[in-house]
């Protein structure tokens, strides 16, 4: 199943960058795009995300399906 930025909202509390220095914003996750993110950037990660999950949900699947 191929996931669409399209079927994604975000939450009322969405902000375009962080309220304030936390100390940490040239780590990990914080490098996945540019700020301030816009919108699409923001879906298109959610979808990538989802989308991850559900290709591995079914590999699992079918190493769980398969005979012994």
């Amino acid at each position: 199943m191929l996931t669409t930025r399209e079927r994604f909202e975000l939450p009322e509390n969405f902000l375009s960058q962080h309220p304030f220095d936390n100390g940490e914003m040239d780590v990990r996750d914080e490098l996945l795009g540019n700020y301030p993110r816009t919108d699409e950037s923001i879906k298109q990660h959610l979808a990538d995300y989802y989308g991850m999950i559900s290709h591995l949900d079914s590999a699992i699947g079918k190493i769980l399906n398969t005979p012994r």
